[in-house]
């Protein structure tokens, strides 16, 4: 499926049928908002939590590398069963590549994003909360 495809479907979706999204699935729909450069389509996406620490802020930093990347895609799972993790492969212009994570939790019994872990090892929250 076309990633603006999976992602408008996703944001479609009832909230019950949402609770069934796997770790790769929220890590499609996040690489989809990602790679279009839409931060507003990660909203539904998040913890209430991260939402508000990210609401009405400019320049947020939701990947690594310095350009909207041309490519994203989960490429594995980690974590655990209360708080997995979605492994994402992005490569940027000119070839360079990343690696994060997508730190999920369950709100209400759904699957959302909670944090994100960095190529370089650090952390949204760390940084929205150095801001």
């Amino acid at each position: 499926m076309r990633p603006l495809a999976f992602l408008a479907l996703t944001l479609a979706t009832p909230a019950v049928a949402q609770s069934q999204l796997s770790p790769a699935q929220i890590g499609n729909a996040f690489c989809a908002a990602i790679v279009i450069d839409d931060a507003t389509a990660l909203e539904p996406l998040l913890t209430p939590e991260l939402a508000s620490m990210t609401a009405d802020r400019e320049g947020i930093r939701w990947h690594s590398g310095d350009a909207v990347p041309v490519s994203c895609m989960p490429v594995g799972a980690s974590g655990s069963a209360e708080r997995p993790e979605s492994v994402l492969f992005l490569t940027f212009p000119g070839g360079k590549t990343a690696s994060d994570r997508l730190i999920l939790a369950f709100v209400d019994g759904q699957l959302r994003i909670d944090d994100l872990a960095y190529a370089d090892g650090s952390m949204l929250r760390e940084a929205l909360s150095s801001q």
